[in-house]
């Protein structure tokens, strides 16, 4: 079972398109899937998504994978964000990222390790 957020809750960030790489973007072509709703730039990118939802939703439902690993749950900013081995991680903000950066693999485990409990 995985959560989701909804890309409005990422502030216009198109997990789509963060994992193709690409800009972020707004648009008011939203669809509504696991119960949140999501919006894309492109027919092409809500056709990716509706696919496989799962491999586009950020980690741990969009909150921040640093203090996920603190064992909290705390907002994400849109502009603090990285692509992983194909999966989207977000974090409360850059000053936060950065910290996440010094020891990436070593917060992942404990975000993994720590994100059942959380909620």
């Amino acid at each position: 079972m995985w959560r989701v957020i909804a890309c409005v809750g990422l502030a216009g960030l198109m997990a789509t398109a963060a994992l193709a790489d690409e800009a972020r973007i707004y648009t008011d072509d939203g669809v509504a899937i696991s119960g949140a709703e999501w919006h894309f730039a492109t027919v092409e990118h809500r056709a990716m998504f509706a696919r496989n939802p799962a491999s586009y939703a950020p980690k741990y439902g969009g909150w921040c994978a640093w203090a996920a690993a603190q064992d909290r749950a705390t907002a994400s900013s849109p502009q603090a964000w990285r692509v992983l081995d194909g999966e989207l991680y977000m974090n409360y903000n850059q000053a936060i990222q950065r910290r996440w950066e010094t020891d990436i693999e070593g917060f992942i485990v404990e975000a993994n390790r720590n994100w059942p409990d959380i909620f």
